[in-house]
């Protein structure tokens, strides 16, 4: 398995260290 945690807000997605801005609506 991976390590990477991926957390989505408000501000988009927090993929394993980096923000990317995505707005997925």
């Amino acid at each position: 398995v991976t390590s990477d945690a991926v957390v989505c807000g408000v501000r988009g997605c927090y993929f394993n260290g980096d923000w990317n801005f995505m707005f997925i609506v």
